[in-house]
């Protein structure tokens, strides 16, 4: 494989995801809004993204959430990991 080939297909730069509203059922949903914007992996969204570079158990995405939006209750089989950028979040946990 060519680096050329090798680097488009392995390296995610910002400037290169686009936001997707539609990336889950709710997310056009007033309370609900979010953009996912995919680097490794499709997530929980299970969505194809040809620009993501592939992964099998592993995804990384930044969400872009406006204030006063956020996520339903839900689970995962998985573990979550989050980083706050900018701004605050309440977040609820339950064992």
């Amino acid at each position: 494989m060519e680096i050329t080939d090798l680097l488009e297909r392995r390296v995610a730069r910002y400037v290169d995801r686009v936001a997707d509203w539609d990336a889950f059922a709710d997310a056009r949903v007033e309370g609900f809004r979010r953009a996912q914007h995919r680097f490794i992996g499709t997530g929980a969204s299970g969505k194809g993204d040809v620009k993501a570079i592939p992964a099998e158990h592993f995804t990384l995405s930044i969400m872009y959430v406006p204030p006063g939006q956020g996520n339903a209750a839900h689970t995962h089989p998985v573990e979550e990991a989050f980083f706050i950028l900018e701004g605050k979040v309440k977040v609820f946990l339950e064992d």
